[in-house]
């Protein structure tokens, strides 16, 4: 998905994303909304035929049932990722307290917990869904600039578990893609003259 879609490859692509980020720096709530929107369109939306018949006239084509399965969740993993970075490339654009309690809220709740549960088999064979949960986390990441504390409430809470000791072997991956989540979190340090100490560590919020 990566080499079809990812930054670079489709100039053409690369180009509506960065018109979505100008538009969104004063209008990011409508912007937010679409992206949301359409990604939430994709699932109802039926295989064209022409991709169905492509994929039939393959010499190892899957058949029936299990064919349109394949090529639905090809589509979902898609949308997934051209919503994530249309909504980063949006982030990116934005200032601190543009986009308002109400709908970063509710981003953050919708991203955080698709993050924060994935399908561990899928992630470890899958590169599209690595992919994906990468994307997840570094759309948190442009989050926590204007949400640090409740992004960073989110991640501490989800690995309270690895500080008291009580992780089962079998969800070590999960915890796993979360302490690796946390690189996207991003951490001022500034030093201050100050008579008791000249270091203040301090937090994008």
């Amino acid at each position: 998905m990566f080499d079809f879609l990812g930054p670079g490859i489709d100039t053409k692509f690369d180009d509506i994303l960065k018109t979505l980020g100008g538009i969104g720096q004063n209008n990011a709530k409508p912007v937010v909304d679409s992206i949301r929107r359409w990604r939430q369109s994709q699932n109802s939306s039926l295989i064209p035929q022409d991709i169905f018949r492509l994929q039939v006239s393959q010499p190892s084509a899957l058949r029936g049932n299990r064919l349109y399965d394949v090529l639905g969740e090809r589509k979902s993993l898609a949308a997934i990722y051209i919503m994530c970075r249309a909504l980063i490339v949006v982030m990116q654009s934005l200032s601190k307290d543009a986009l308002g309690e109400s709908i970063g809220f509710n981003l953050e709740e919708t991203t955080f917990e698709q993050f924060r549960r994935p399908d561990l088999k899928l992630l470890s064979q899958s590169a599209n869904h690595r992919t994906n949960a990468e994307l997840y986390a570094t759309l948190l990441g442009y989050l926590a600039n204007s949400r640090f504390i409740s992004v960073t409430d989110r991640f501490l809470a989800e690995l309270a578990p690895v500080a008291s000791g009580h992780v089962a072997k079998d969800v070590d991956l999960r915890y796993e893609n979360l302490v690796r989540g946390l690189k996207h979190i991003q951490i001022k340090v500034s030093y201050l003259p100050s008579r008791r100490s000249n270091l203040w560590i301090q937090s994008n919020y």
